[in-house]
């Protein structure tokens, strides 16, 4: 395998963008492959079924165009599909769970406020694991379906939709359980106050890549600056390097 092919990340929308973001700070050097299934979006909303094949519709694509390590930048995709795109591909393939856990474990909580998708919500994947791994913590979950929507089509009324569903919320940290929430840290934060902890797994996941790629020899050793290449499913392939 060439060290030279590039990193595959995937999500329904721009929400991992924040995960590329962090990867390309930390390697620098590596070439990148971004798919956005925006034909699909937004995941939060499809059952669990739906997911899955879209994300294995999304590796493949990736695949085709030679990726060496797959990154579901999706924290719902990574909640219905991470199992089985790891048995299937053969190449590594890593999601947002492990490391979103990593971080809650490291974070000195009494109480969190769990923010997330619609459907990983209702699947109950982070409220199972926290549970067990943090049994000391009261965590309280919020369906944030309708901020994601805020984020990816940057609508006006984001502080409107946030305090909605977030305003007198007692929690000392807020868990960003969704990529698109990155770019709203902003206003998440004016919105819960400024003693409130924000918790977003980004950089987390971007060390988890770097760790992964070491571990597997994947490493690009070329000197120059990499690449990044950008395509959505339900527009013209468009590119960036």
């Amino acid at each position: 395998m060439s060290l030279s092919r590039p990193i595959g990340l995937f999500d329904s929308g721009i929400g991992g963008f924040s995960i590329l973001k962090e990867a390309q700070k930390l390697l620098p050097h590596e070439n990148f492959l971004y798919y956005a299934d925006e034909a699909h979006y937004p995941y939060g909303e499809k059952s669990r079924a739906e997911i899955e094949e879209y994300s294995r519709k999304a590796a493949e694509f990736l695949l085709e165009r030679e990726a060496k390590i797959l990154v579901i930048a999706c924290h719902t995709a990574s909640a219905c599909a991470l199992d089985f795109l790891q048995h299937h591909c053969q190449v590594p393939v890593i999601g947002m769970i492990e490391p979103s856990l990593e971080l809650a474990q490291q974070a000195d909580l009494k109480n969190l406020t769990l923010l997330g998708s619609r459907a990983l919500i209702h699947s109950q994947l982070y409220q199972s694991h926290l549970a067990r791994k943090l049994p000391e913590v009261t965590l309280r979950a919020v369906d944030g379906q309708e901020l994601v929507s805020v984020a990816q089509e940057k609508r006006s009324d984001g502080k409107e939709v946030a305090q909605k569903l977030l305003l007198g919320d007692s929690s000392s940290a807020l868990f960003l359980a969704c990529t698109h929430f990155s770019c709203l840290k902003p206003l998440l934060q004016e919105v819960v106050g400024e003693k409130v902890l924000l918790l977003d797994p980004a950089e987390k996941m971007a060390k988890c890549l770097v760790s992964t790629l070491e571990k597997n020899g994947l490493l690009n050793p070329q000197e120059e600056r990499g690449t990044c290449r950008f395509y959505s499913s339900a527009t013209s392939i468009y590119s960036i390097t």
